[in-house]
């Protein structure tokens, strides 16, 4: 009821990196299969996406709505692998009180999802941690003695998936994979049965790999890593036009093309596809620029990682951090069962370190933090007598206070969301993209023609473009939009964004009114200007 609640609230909200995802289901429903394949972006998350269009069908105007639908559908998923995790872990230890575990898992599971990683971005972190607690819940079955070849495959499959859910699932994998043959030591046929899980494992993800590899020319598994690395870390990347900046620079294989100087203009119409190129494989346009590793900037990466990571532990969890204490200093902190359940903090710690020296977001580590604090609960043992209960009822109720009081609060701000929108729809801000969708179409903007936006964040006009059924191919630098609505510059940059191929150029309003020959969309504050001119190729000198 939470999720669907959430979701409902939600259901009109975009993201960038869901534009990219939504565009890769057009790929998987055209059968496009070479646009599938993907250096930032991993294939699993779009393929759900795209079978919950083609059952539905629905219209560009339900196509935001539908997304957010699938992340429904794999929340209920995910609470299904979770609710199987927390059933092994009673069978493991006899000592959890069955109504109080229960309480403890599902307000974790609820932090972890709705408030960790959230039902309001359309990005597959949701997916990664269904298949987490489902590896998680297998893995320990395999701890206390199951050794069939049925649950050893579903394993491999389990982890395999992830991976195809999203990359950095990889080196996880790995870890568990080697977890699982530790984990069923001194057991006849350990190694074949560990192959078993290993074989599926490859089976699923070697064809992807191979592809990708073939695709970018080198042995690859996905470039987010690095590209990651370069923005977070080195610091080198200007995310706006994927360009190196500072000492050492770089040109890339591919950059965007320059196809205007103050202000500067970019073109890249070819040869990625979707509605924002340079969003759609950020990797295709960053080839040849590598990360250069530099122990000061390393450093501070790893200060912030820790900084993020306990601002994360404070805001959601500081209850649980402050009952875990009281129950340490009491001594009902069983430390051998703690350790009893390596087999879940073990991988955890492994993600929570590899992410600590990129990037720490609470939706990368939301079920990995999950796992470790279900592995400190677990080892919470209280005497059996009345004193002992009493306290016992105490600090559970304190330890579940932050994340139920996090929790009250965002079901009380999506209710009113959802109020709010339905009856006051026409001025919610969630349904901006479909109007200035509807107004491009009424100006004359038709599907699959090419535009170009000055005056804002690119990343601002993914959601209408692509209800539009339009494209983004060149883009004016938002740093120098100044420069645009001079009248001589503006009559010096329409022919070359004309060459670029675009019909039109969409603004956004500034304090004065743009020259002559421009039209308003409405009241959302963006004006538009159609270009006659016939297209031309994308190579072309720039202009000064």
């Amino acid at each position: 009821m939470e999720g669907a609640l959430y979701a409902w609230a939600q259901r009109h909200t975009m993201n960038p990196d869901g534009i990219a995802y939504l565009d890769i289901t057009d790929a998987f429903l055209q059968g496009a299969w070479k646009n599938i394949v993907n250096g930032h972006w991993s294939p699993l998350y779009p393929a759900l996406i795209a079978l919950t269009r083609a059952c539905l069908g629905a219209s560009a105007r339900w196509e935001f709505p539908i997304a957010h639908l699938t992340n429904l559908i794999i929340y209920v998923c995910a609470l299904a692998s979770f609710t199987f995790l927390l059933r092994e872990m009673r069978r493991s230890l006899t000592h959890l009180r069955e109504p109080e575990w229960t309480l403890i898992g599902c307000t974790f599971f609820m932090s972890c999802s709705l408030h960790g990683i959230g039902l309001s971005l359309l990005t597959p972190d949701l997916l990664v941690a269904c298949l987490v607690f489902l590896a998680s819940g297998l893995l320990l079955r395999i701890h206390q003695g199951d050794s069939s070849w049925r649950l050893r495959a579903f394993f491999g499959a389990a982890l395999g998936l992830g991976f195809l859910a999203k990359a950095p699932m990889l080196p996880v994998a790995f870890i568990f994979l080697a977890l699982a043959y530790v984990a069923s030591a001194r057991r006849p046929g350990r190694l074949r049965k560990a192959l078993c899980s290993a074989v599926i494992f490859v089976l699923i993800t070697a064809p992807y790999i191979y592809f990708l590899s073939k695709t970018k020319g080198r042995p690859t598994f996905g470039d987010s890593g690095r590209l990651n690395y370069m923005i977070f870390v080195d610091q080198s990347i200007d995310e706006m036009n994927w360009r190196q900046i500072g000492p050492g620079q770089k040109n890339a294989v591919h950059p965007l093309r320059l196809i205007f100087q103050n202000p500067a203009i970019y073109e890249f119409g070819t040869p990625v596809s979707g509605t924002y190129p340079p969003e759609d494989d950020p990797t295709y346009w960053t080839q040849g620029l590598q990360p250069t590793f530099d122990l000061a900037a390393q450093l501070r990466a790893l200060k912030q990682s820790l900084f993020t990571l306990f601002s994360i532990i404070g805001r959601q969890e500081g209850s649980l951090l402050l009952g875990l204490f009281l129950v340490m200093s009491a001594g009902y902190f069983k430390r051998r069962y703690f350790l009893r359940q390596w087999v879940l903090w073990i991988p955890a710690t492994g993600a929570l370190v590899m992410f600590s020296f990129v990037l720490v977001a609470s939706r990368y580590i939301a079920p990995y933090l999950l796992l470790v604090w279900l592995s400190l609960a677990s080892a919470i043992r209280f005497p059996d007598n009345p004193t002992t209960d009493r306290w016992r009822r105490i600090i559970l109720l304190l330890m579940l206070a932050s994340p139920l009081t996090i929790l009250g609060i965002g079901t009380v701000h999506r209710i009113r969301m959802a109020l709010h929108e339905d009856l006051h729809h026409q001025e919610e801000a969630d349904l901006y993209p479909w109007r200035v969708a509807e107004l491009l179409k009424r100006s004359g903007v038709r599907e699959n023609e090419n535009l170009a936006v000055a005056g804002m964040d690119p990343y601002s006009a993914v959601g209408w473009a692509r209800l539009a059924r339009t494209r983004i191919i060149a883009q004016v630098d938002p740093a120098e939009t100044d420069f645009f609505y001079d009248l001589s510059v503006n009559n010096r940059i329409l022919p070359a964004l004309a060459a670029s191929g675009a019909d039109a150029i969409i603004a956004q309003r500034s304090k004065t009114h743009p020259p002559p020959g421009w039209q308003p969309l409405g009241g959302t504050g963006l004006w538009m200007y159609s270009i006659p001119t016939p297209k031309r190729s994308p190579d072309r000198p720039v202009a000064q």
